[in-house]
């Protein structure tokens, strides 16, 4: 009977210990790392075809000269280099910058996609992660410590140690 109460009080502390510098220190750069893989994943399904943001930001970029394309296409350039950029600094500034700049265009495509006559249907899993891995992101910046400096605490030790 003595053991399971000291051991159900050495729970929390574990628990705490845990969460502070395992989990909760890398979610945001997880994420930033999902986002680039996701860019590179299917955005749109239409039928046998697929399309990735990869493959808009080519579209885009061939276009440019003469008609152009979506607006969203062009702000999809900089979802890898916005997601590398975040998850190399580890810093809650930059991955905050970094998941609302993706979040605020995937919704502006989802907004694009599903006022059109197709809807959610063709939407891939793709994009589908990038907006999970934007408010992953966002919700991990704020559960990263900062040190004075402004660096992000890259060891097991907290800010208030």
């Amino acid at each position: 009977m003595r053991s399971s109460s000291r051991r159900n009080s050495c729970q929390p502390v574990i628990l705490k210990f845990f969460q502070k510098t395992i989990l909760m220190k890398h979610i945001a750069r997880v994420c930033a790392g999902l986002i680039v893989i996701a860019y590179f994943l299917p955005w749109l399904d239409i039928m046998f075809a697929s399309m990735s943001g990869f493959v808009f930001g080519k579209m885009v970029l061939t276009e440019a000269g003469k008609s152009g394309g979506p607006g969203w296409a062009y702000a999809t350039l900089f979802f890898v280099v916005l997601g590398i950029a975040s998850a190399a600094m580890n810093r809650k500034r930059e991955h905050i910058v970094s998941g609302l700049f993706v979040l605020l265009t995937v919704v502006w495509i989802l907004i694009g996609v599903a006022g059109g006559p197709i809807g959610f249907e063709v939407v891939g899993i793709g994009l589908w992660i990038t907006l999970a891995a934007a408010i992953g992101q966002i919700v991990g910046a704020f559960m990263l410590e900062e040190s004075p400096a402004g660096d992000s605490v890259e060891s097991g030790e907290t800010a208030e140690e």
